[in-house]
C-alpha cells in the first residue's frame, strides 16, 4: 500500500512541476488537429485517435474535435476508431513546428445493421455510450439515450437501476433512493455535466433523482471510481447527468405525448415533451421541456406484535392492525436548456441551466383496529379495544434548480476549463391535515395464522355495524408543515497540459474549487384536541358510500374522509395560516411540537488537487491526490422546560468544525486490444454526516426521560477502495465485464446512549452519534450486452442485456457489540432485458431482481414491543423482482407510437422485524402504462 501511495505522490509532483522542464519542447513537433464524424456529419465524441506505430493518442472532444500534440515532423498514418464503427486510417505529413487539421469520416458497420436497426441514430447513442466507457480514465457505466427510450424507465432512478451495483428503494411504487454499490444515497454525488447538484433531503445529503424525467438527458454517467479533480465526498461514486447538445449544422426536434391508466388510479396519466435545438454556425442552443402525471394508488397492510402470558408461557398476540389505501398524484414539470458559442475548436464558453419540480399531492385513508386500547385475555382475543378512522391529506413540492455559466480555452498547449454555478434545491410540504375518529369500545377476536393478514371480527357482531360512520366521533384534528431549502455555489478552474517523458505521452491536470452550502429546516408540528362532550361523526365528513375493498379485497376500511367537506370544517374551525400560539382558537385544546428538530447548516469546502496521466504503450497510469479543507457551522435548537416539566419554548445553540483531509488515488488501465482493458483503481473519499446529526440540537421528552443530541463535532467517514475490473467491448455495439470491489469505511457513525450525570436531566437516557465505528464491503459485478446477430433469421433480431451484482458488508456496532450487514445495502441485485428489433418494429422485456435486505437495525437485543422468539428486532425489507415491458413501431419517417407497461407482477413490497413470521408492512402498488406517439428529427 505505501507503494501505490508513493507513486501517486510521484504523479501528482509531475502534474504541478513538469511544465517548468518541459516547456521549451513545445515548437520542436507538430501538431495534428481535426473533426471526427460519421456519415450523417453527426460528430462522434470520444473516439480514438492514435499514430500508427507511435505512443501518441487523443481522445475526440463532445464536439467531435481531437487534438495531437507532440508529433514528430514526416509522413504520419492517423488511425481512428469507434465501437461499432469501420476504423479509418488517413495519411498525412507533418511538418516540425506547424499545425496540420484533417478530417476524418468513420462509416456504421454493415454487418452490424443487417436486418436489425431502425434508426442510425439510435444505433449512434448505443455506440456512443460504449465507446465512452471502454475509453474513459476511470471505472464507469454509461447509460445511451437509446436505452433510456427504448425502456419502460419514466425516471432517472428508474433508468440507474439497469446499472450493476446500483439498486433503488421504492417510495409508493416509484424508484426514489438510489444506493451504489451497498452505500447510502447521501454517499454519492449527483452532477449535471459535471456541476454537482443540491441535496433535497429533508435530514440528508441525497438528492432525489425521481423527479428527473429520464429522456430529458443524452447520457448518464455512473462514476463508480473517482479521480483526484473530482469531488471527494463520494464514497460510493457520482452519477453525472448528461444533457444533450446539437452537433454539426443540424436541427434536433423532438415531440412525444402518451396517456394511460395506474390499475386502482382515480384519473389520466399523461406525458409530453418538446425538444428542440439548432447549430447555426458557432452558436448553437438546445431547450427541453417535459411534463409527466402520475395519478396512482397503492393499497397498504401493517401489523404491530407484543407478547402476552396466559398461563402457559409468552406467545404472540397483535396489538394493532392498520390498513391503508392511498391516492397519489404526482405531476413532474422539467425544463433544461443551453447555449454554447465556439470562437475555435479549442476555446468556447457556454450558458446551461436546469428548473425541475415535482409536485405531489396525495391523500391516505387509514383503518385501525387497536386491539392494545384494551385488555389482551387470550392470544386470540382482547376486549374493550377501539376502531380509528384517520383522513391525510398532503403536498409536497421537491425543486431542483441550477445555472452554470463557464467555458474552455486554449493557451498554447494549455487548456482551460472553467465555471462558476448557482444551485437551489427545495423539499416544501406546505401542509399535512389530519382528522382523526375514533370509536366506543369493542370485545375482538382475531386469527393470525396467517401473519401477513391477520383477520378480526367484532364478538357477536354483524361484520358491518362497527363500519357505520355515525359511531365515529372526530377525536384530533393536526397540522404539520416541513419547509427544507439548499443553496449552493460552487466554483472551479482547471489547467491541463499536455507531456511526453521518453517514449510515455500524456498530460498533467491540476487546479481547484471553492463550493458553499447553505441549508435550512423549519417543520413545525400542531394538535388539537376535541373536546369530548362535543360530537363530530364521521357521517358529516364523508360522501355517503363505502370506500372499495383493499389488499386484493381482503380487507374492507368503511367509510372514509371527503376532503372537499373536509376542508369545510376546517375553514370554518381552524386557522388555516401559521399563527403564534396565542392568537389561535382556543375553543379546542391546543398543543405544538418545539423547534429542536429545525437546522441551519453552512459548509464550505476549498479543493486543490494534481494529477499526471501518462501513457506506456498499452498502460495508462493516471495519478495524483486531492485536498479539501472543509469548514462547517451548524444551528440548532434545545428544548427548554419549566420547574413543573411542562415545555417553555426552545433556545438557538451554534457550533461549528473545521478538517483537512488529503485524497491520494490511483488508476492503471492495461489494453490487451484496442476494445479490450484491464483496471485497477486505488481511490480515497469521505462521506460526511448527515445535516440532522450535525445541528446542536437538544430534544427532551420529559415524560419518557429521554434526550437526543446533535453533534457538530462528527467528523466525516473516511472511505479507502480498491476496484479491479476487465472489459471486452464487441465491434457490433455489446460489452462483457466482470469486476470487484472492496471499500473500507472509518470513524463510521454509530448511535451511543449513557445516562446525564448532572444538572437539570441528571438521570435522563441520552442518546447521540459518535464517530468510531467501521464498515467493510465487497462485492462482484458482471455485466453482458450484445445484439445476438450470429443467430439465424427472424432471431437474429433479439439482443440481451444483463447484468448481476454480489455486495457483502459487515458493520461493527460499537454500543452493542455485535455484527450486521451495513443497513439498506443489497447482497443481490440483477439486471436483466430481452429486446427484439425486427424492421420498424422494437420491444423490450425488463426484469429488476433484489434480494432481502436488513433496512434497519435496533440497539436493543429484545425490545419489549416485538415478538420474544427472535433476538432482535431488526427491520428487513423482503426480496422484490419488477417486470415491466415496452414496445414500439415506426409509423412513418422519423415517427413512432410506443407502449409501456409497468410492474407485470405486482409483488409487493414487504417489511418484517427478525424474522418473517413477524409481518410488519406490505404495500401494493399495482400496475400502470402508457400509450403515445413520438416525431423527431
Amino acid at each position: 500500500m505505501n507503494r501505490i501511495v508513493s507513486v501517486a505522490v510521484a504523479l501528482t509532483a509531475l502534474a504541478f512541476f513538469a511544465p517548468l522542464g518541459l516547456a521549451a519542447q513545445a515548437g520542436a513537433n507538430a501538431v495534428l488537429t481535426g473533426l471526427v464524424s460519421d456519415s450523417d456529419n453527426r460528430p462522434l465524441s470520444g473516439a480514438v485517435v492514435s499514430l500508427e506505430g507511435l505512443n501518441v493518442s487523443a481522445l475526440t472532444n463532445e464536439a467531435g474535435f481531437y487534438r495531437l500534440s507532440g508529433v514528430p515532423a514526416g509522413e504520419q498514418r492517423i488511425v481512428v476508431n469507434y465501437i461499432g464503427y469501420d476504423p479509418a486510417t488517413v495519411t498525412v505529413t507533418a511538418r516540425a513546428g506547424e499545425t496540420l487539421r484533417t478530417d476524418i469520416t468513420l462509416s456504421i458497420r454493415p454487418l452490424a445493421l443487417q436486418g436489425i436497426m431502425v434508426e442510425g441514430e439510435r444505433f449512434g447513442s448505443r455506440a456512443a455510450a460504449l465507446n465512452r466507457q471502454n475509453t474513459a480514465s476511470s471505472i464507469l457505466n454509461v447509460i445511451s439515450s437509446e436505452q433510456v427510450e427504448r425502456f419502460a424507465d419514466p425516471q432517472v432512478s428508474d433508468a440507474l437501476r439497469r446499472v450493476p451495483g446500483v439498486a433503488t428503494f421504492d417510495s409508493r411504487g416509484e424508484s426514489e433512493n438510489v444506493f451504489l454499490r451497498g452505500m447510502a444515497p447521501g454517499m454519492t454525488v449527483v452532477s449535471l455535466d459535471g456541476e454537482r447538484l443540491p441535496t433535497t433531503g429533508l435530514r440528508s445529503r441525497e438528492v432525489s433523482l425521481s423527479a428527473m424525467p429520464a429522456e430529458m438527458l443524452s447520457s448518464i454517467e455512473v462514476v463508480k471510481a473517482i479521480t483526484p479533480d473530482m469531488d471527494a465526498d463520494a464514497a460510493a461514486g457520482t452519477i453525472n447527468l448528461v444533457t444533450r447538445q446539437p452537433l454539426g449544422d443540424r436541427t434536433y426536434f423532438n415531440v412525444s405525448a402518451a396517456g394511460g391508466l395506474h390499475e386502482n388510479g382515480y384519473g389520466a396519466n399523461g406525458l409530453a415533451g418538446l425538444h428542440f435545438g439548432q447549430r447555426r454556425g458557432d452558436l448553437s442552443y438546445m431547450l427541453r421541456f417535459n411534463f409527466r402525471r402520475n395519478d396512482r394508488a397503492m393499497d397498504d397492510v401493517r401489523h404491530f406484535w407484543s407478547t402476552g402470558n396466559f398461563g402457559n408461557g409468552d406467545v404472540d398476540v397483535l396489538d394493532q392492525l392498520r390498513l391503508g389505501a392511498y391516492e397519489i398524484r404526482r405531476d413532474r414539470y422539467a425544463l433544461n436548456g443551453r447555449v454554447d458559442y465556439n470562437f475555435s475548436e479549442r476555446s468556447f464558453v457556454y450558458a446551461r441551466g436546469l428548473f425541475n419540480l415535482l409536485d405531489e399531492h396525495s391523500i391516505r385513508h387509514q383503518f385501525r383496529v387497536h386491539m392494545e386500547d384494551g385488555t389482551h385475555v387470550s392470544a386470540t382475543r382482547a376486549n374493550r379495544g377501539r376502531i380509528q378512522t384517520i383522513g391525510r391529506e398532503m403536498t409536497r413540492e421537491e425543486l431542483l434548480s441550477s445555472l452554470t455559466l463557464g467555458g474552455e480555452t486554449g493557451v498554447g498547449r494549455t487548456d482551460v476549463d472553467y465555471s462558476l454555478t448557482l444551485a437551489r434545491g427545495k423539499n416544501e410540504q406546505p401542509f399535512q391535515r389530519y382528522l382523526n375518529f375514533r370509536s366506543g369500545r369493542y370485545d375482538m377476536e382475531y386469527d393470525i395464522s396467517d401473519r401477513n393478514f391477520a383477520r378480526w371480527w367484532i364478538v357477536d357482531g354483524d361484520g358491518q355495524s362497527h363500519l357505520d360512520p355515525s359511531t365515529l366521533n372526530l377525536r384530533r384534528h393536526e397540522v404539520r408543515t416541513d419547509f427544507v431549502t439548499d443553496t449552493d455555489v460552487n466554483a472551479r478552474m482547471n489547467f491541463e497540459r499536455p507531456i511526453t517523458l521518453g517514449d510515455a505521452n500524456g498530460s498533467i491536470r491540476f487546479g481547484g474549487r471553492y463550493f458553499t452550502k447553505t441549508k435550512d429546516r423549519e417543520a413545525w408540528v400542531r394538535r388539537y384536541g376535541i373536546p369530548s362532550d362535543l360530537t363530530l361523526p364521521l357521517s358529516e365528513f364523508g360522501n355517503g358510500s363505502m370506500y372499495r375493498a383493499v389488499a386484493g379485497g381482503r380487507y374492507q376500511i368503511g367509510h372514509i374522509v371527503d376532503w372537499s367537506r373536509g376542508q369545510r370544517f376546517l375553514d370554518q374551525n381552524f386557522r388555516s395560516s401559521i399563527e403564534p400560539l396565542e392568537n389561535i382558537d382556543r375553543t379546542y385544546s391546543v398543543s405544538l411540537d418545539d423547534e429542536s428538530i429545525d437546522y441551519r447548516a453552512s459548509e464550505s469546502v476549498g479543493a486543490a488537487f494534481g494529477m499526471a496521466t501518462l501513457n506506456f504503450g498499452d498502460l495508462r497510469v493516471i495519478g495524483g491526490v486531492r485536498m479539501e479543507r472543509t469548514a462547517t457551522t451548524y444551528q440548532g435548537n434545545e428544548s427548554l422546560f419549566d420547574e413543573g416539566g411542562s415545555h417553555a419554548g426552545t433556545q438557538r445553540l451554534e457550533e461549528g468544525n473545521d478538517y483537512l483531509n488529503f485524497f491520494p488515488m490511483l488508476h492503471l488501465r492495461y489494453q490487451l486490444d484496442d476494445r479490450t482493458n484491464l483496471r485497477m483503481a486505488w481511490t480515497n473519499t469521505l462521506a460526511r454526516p448527515d445535516f440532522s446529526l450535525l445541528a446542536p440540537f437538544q430534544r427532551v421528552n420529559y415524560d419518557a426521560g429521554t434526550i437526543e443530541r446533535g453533534n457538530p463535532n462528527l467528523l466525516p467517514s473516511r472511505v479507502m477502495s480498491l476496484d479491479l475490473m476487465a472489459e471486452r467491448f464487441f465491434q457490433d455495439v455489446g460489452l462483457l465485464s466482470v469486476g470487484v470491489f472492496a471499500k473500507r469505511m472509518d470513524d463510521f457513525t454509530y448511535r451511543r446512549t449513557f445516562t446525564e450525570t448532572q444538572g437539570d436531566f441528571a438521570g435522563f437516557e441520552v442518546r447521540m452519534r459518535e464517530n468510531g465505528a467501521t464498515a467493510d464491503i465487497v462485492g462482484f459485478e458482471a455485466a453482458w450486452q450484445q445484439q445476438l446477430t450470429f443467430l439465424p433469421g427472424v432471431w437474429s433480431g433479439l439482443g440481451l442485456m444483463t447484468n448481476y451484482t454480489y455486495t457483502a458488508s459487515r458493520a461493527q456496532l460499537v454500543e452493542i457489540d455485535r455484527e450486521v450487514r451495513l443497513p439498506r445495502q443489497i447482497p443481490h441485485v440483477a439486471n436483466a432485458a430481452l429486446t427484439f428489433d425486427r424492421g420498424p418494429f422494437q420491444g423490450a422485456f425488463t426484469v429488476n431482481h433484489r434480494s432481502r435486505y436488513l433496512f434497519e437495525v435496533t440497539a436493543d437485543d429484545v425490545p419489549e414491543h416485538r415478538s420474544h422468539l427472535y433476538p432482535t428486532a431488526d427491520r428487513f425489507l423482503q426480496a422484490q423482482t419488477q417486470l415491466d415491458m415496452s414496445a414500439s413501431y415506426q409509423v412513418m419517417q422519423g415517427g413512432s407510437i410506443f407502449l409501456e407497461v409497468n410492474n407485470l407482477l405486482d409483488t409487493p413490497q414487504t417489511w418484517y422485524d427478525g424474522h418473517p413470521d413477524m409481518h410488519y408492512r406490505s404495500s401494493y402498488n399495482m400496475r400502470w402504462g402508457l400509450v403515445g406517439f413520438r416525431y423527431g428529427f
